[in-house]
């Protein structure tokens, strides 16, 4: 469990498994349970220029994180994740809290979209499987109070 809690915190992560989903993360700073970063996201629709995201992610319990995007792209949306180990398998349980003040059928496809983006981020982390030991150019443990 403590494996893929670090997963969460691995901020070359998203730059080795998921470069044309998530874009890229660079940490801003580190204190105690808590990490601020910048999520680059990857170009889309042929423009030039590459939406951020500044996101305060802590660990909120042994087995639990929140990540709560507070400036750029998706302002007030919020991820909570809590793992539970059951016969030597963690299972993951994602929650996602993203505000949208639409109309209600574009509310709905804009929900079946972000779903869709998520099931396509966690495909990508299936076909790697989980990391033993970190992602390339991470050799230390990623998790808060562990940070550089």
């Amino acid at each position: 469990m403590q494996r893929v809690l670090a997963q969460y915190f691995d901020l070359e992560h998203s730059r080795y498994v998921h470069p044309h989903t998530l874009g890229e993360s660079r940490l801003v700073t580190c204190h105690g349970k808590v990490v601020w970063f910048e999520q680059r996201w990857p170009r889309r629709f042929g423009l030039g220029v590459r939406l951020r995201s500044f996101v305060k992610m802590e660990l909120t319990a042994p087995n639990q994180a929140r990540f709560h995007v507070v400036k750029g792209l998706g302002r007030g949306s919020q991820l909570d994740v809590v793992l539970d180990e059951r016969d030597g398998q963690t299972s993951v349980d994602e929650t996602y809290d993203v505000p949208l003040r639409l109309h209600p059928w574009l509310e709905r496809m804009v929900q079946r979209w972000l779903a869709k983006k998520v099931d396509e981020v966690w495909e990508e982390d299936l076909r790697v499987g989980l990391p033993h030991g970190g992602w390339p150019g991470i050799p230390r443990d990623p998790r808060p109070g562990n940070c550089p």
